[in-house]
């Protein structure tokens, strides 16, 4: 019965010790901010390029369903 109690009482020191390790070091923010901000770069100008591209699937659109005169 004691090495039950044992067991348990090491595994909950490791889960707290464990938890309080990542409180105790945290992560580098510089680093995160950095990826953070090249994240929203790319994703801004994926959704730059998805609007252009929206924009040029509806005027060939409405060019073959004859709604908007061609150009000359």
């Amino acid at each position: 019965m004691s090495r039950n109690i044992k067991s348990i009482l090491f595994m909950i020191g490791a889960a707290v010790f464990g938890g309080a390790s990542f409180y105790l070091v945290p992560p580098n923010t510089t680093e995160l901010q950095h990826k953070l901000s090249e994240n929203q770069g790319i994703l801004h100008k994926d959704v730059m390029e998805s609007r252009r591209n929206n924009q040029l699937l509806m005027e060939t659109l409405q060019l073959e369903a004859g709604l908007v005169p061609k150009k000359k």
